[in-house]
């Protein structure tokens, strides 16, 4: 037996992984990770934003002809578009996110670089089908979100180019979640060419809304750097969301409660007008198959009556 309980030798992580995922998975259409919000490309296919461009650096062998008996290993950034996200649990404590994308072939293409040091995405030359042995899934945490324009754009869109004081202009607004303000934010950040990482910081600092949660914390204490920073921000990203679908939950909880009391008073209403006409009224017996008299039950059962009136 390779394992008993009680040995020290494997992790708990090991462990859940060997014994392989739980049944149920989960499939979502966005995902916020990195700092940044990635949505599925059949979701925003309709919408004027985008959100589905990945990229992704891998370590790799790579070749400099077929004759090449030499390879020569180093970074290789493969480009895609995000297609599906599954969520696998491995246990309560364990689970992993991955993004199913579309790739995009390097040796036909992609260009890495045009004349004006763009790089040209051919997404007729896709590097595989829907064999998963073609690996189309990477880690969510492996996702760097690039942007896809038309290459018509490309000599428009190079003259526009910001510097950092531009960033001084994106703040958090009153009433908007702390994503949204960091969806501008990245969005911005792209837009400038060799952003320095320490004016990054400082910006996105001096532009969060003073008076929210996440301000207060950071202020309370500052997360050392960049990336510890954006790591901060998911997670009050996460609870934001969850909040957020909790009280829609129970929103709709009570708003069935309201109309489950609601139908119960039009029920009891009902039932006591029932009962008032049925004291009001009262149809006397039946003669030879026809109704005799129908009349209210204070006319006939009045004392000065001895007999009810006929009809």
């Amino acid at each position: 037996m390779l394992y008993e309980e009680g040995d020290e030798a494997l992790s708990e992580e090991a462990i859940s992984l060997a014994m392989g995922p739980l049944k149920k998975a989960e499939r979502y259409t966005g995902y916020v990770i990195n700092g940044f919000k990635y949505h599925t490309k059949a979701r925003e296919s309709n919408r004027a934003t985008q959100h589905s461009g990945v990229m992704v650096k891998a370590n790799t062998d790579s070749f400099a002809s077929a004759r090449d008996m030499n390879p020569i290993a180093g970074d290789v950034n493969y480009y895609g578009v995000l297609t599906d996200i599954i969520v696998l649990h491995y246990s309560k404590k364990f689970r992993f996110v991955l993004f199913k994308c579309d790739w995009v072939y390097n040796g036909i293409g992609l260009v890495d670089r045009d004349g004006l040091g763009f790089t040209l995405i051919n997404f007729n030359h896709l590097a595989h089908s829907q064999n998963i042995s073609d690996e189309p899934y990477i880690f969510a945490s492996q996702a760097e979100q690039v942007f896809f324009v038309q290459e018509k754009q490309f000599v428009s869109s190079r003259s526009k180019r910001k510097n950092s004081t531009s960033l001084l202009n994106v703040v958090q607004e009153k009433k908007k979640s702390l994503a949204c303000y960091l969806g501008r934010f990245n969005a911005a950040t792209l837009e400038i060419d060799n952003l320095d990482k320490s004016v990054k910081y400082t910006a996105f600092l001096r532009g969060l809304l003073p008076t929210s949660k996440f301000a207060f914390s950071v202020n309370k204490s500052p997360p050392g750097n960049m990336k510890a920073l954006l790591e901060k921000a998911n997670k009050y990203i996460q609870a934001e969301e969850y909040l957020e679908t909790h009280r829609g939950r129970h929103g709709e909880e009570k708003e069935e409660q309201n109309d489950a009391r609601s139908n119960e008073k039009k029920s009891l209403n009902t039932n006591a007008k029932s009962k008032a006409r049925g004291h009001r009224q009262k149809n006397l017996p039946l003669e030879d198959g026809k109704l005799q008299c129908l009349l209210p039950l204070k006319a006939w059962q009045s004392p000065r009556m001895e007999t009810p009136p006929q009809a």
